[in-house]
């Protein structure tokens, strides 16, 4: 079953798009999108993150390091030189897979659509992923995530 995106995680991916063009990425990674969903203030994906950490710009810096030193690793072997046109800036595999399983998520957590909290989720489903590390490590899991999208919760 296709479920609708909100408007948060479309702002995301959108946003998430001009910040490839606007940085020369030749693809959008999980990366890309995670800072997104910080930078979207008001977005489920950020008030959760922010429920668990407080400061987001912690966070932020700490996948900006990890983006800045896996960069080419995450554009496949394309150099920084290669120009991609607009029009053609795509996901990169695992970004895509985290798209898709947010909708799983949605699904999961009895949403009627899906939101970056989702997203947030999905992504924290790719645990070989460095950047995922990087949040495990500053203390934000899967099951934290959940439980603060669980229905009735007084500190939401």
């Amino acid at each position: 079953m296709k479920m609708p995106f909100g408007d948060d995680l479309k702002s995301v991916i959108a946003l998430s798009r001009e910040s490839a063009i606007k940085f020369g990425y030749p693809m959008i990674g999980i990366d890309n999108l995670l800072l997104e969903v910080i930078g979207l203030e008001k977005g489920s994906g950020a008030t959760v993150l922010s429920k668990l950490l407080g400061d987001l710009n912690k966070v932020a810096e700490k996948i900006r390091n990890h983006r800045d030193t896996g960069l080419l690793e995450q554009s496949n072997g394309l150099s920084e030189e290669v120009v991609i046109p607009k029009n053609s800036l795509v996901l990169t595999a695992d970004a895509e897979v985290a798209v898709h399983g947010a909708s799983e998520e949605a699904m999961k957590h009895g949403s009627a659509m899906v939101d970056s909290c989702h997203l947030v989720l999905s992504i924290l489903r790719m645990s070989e992923q460095p950047v995922v590390q990087a949040l495990v490590d500053m203390g934000v899991t899967y099951k934290g995530v959940s439980n603060c999208l669980k229905p009735g919760r007084t500190d939401q």
